[in-house]
């Protein structure tokens, strides 16, 4: 298995206990962040335009990872 696969599952199997943040990018939009033990797992590939939007985004990819099929 690759490092890609091995970190998709990974995240997959521990979204539910990550720490999912929203934060103001340098250019004044949002998004969001996953960290678990201290370390960025996972962030928004898209900026959204406001706070509401990146949070909403941020719930729907932790409730709903681990139904996910993939790695």
């Amino acid at each position: 298995m690759s490092n890609a696969k091995r970190a998709a599952a990974s995240f997959k199997e521990g979204a539910a206990e990550a720490n999912f943040e929203v934060y103001e990018d340098a250019g004044g939009k949002f998004r969001w962040r996953a960290k678990r033990g201290g370390h960025i797992v996972a962030s928004s590939g898209e900026a959204f335009a406001s706070k509401s939007n990146a949070q909403r985004a941020a719930d729907n990819v932790q409730s709903k990872v681990g139904a996910a099929e993939g790695p």
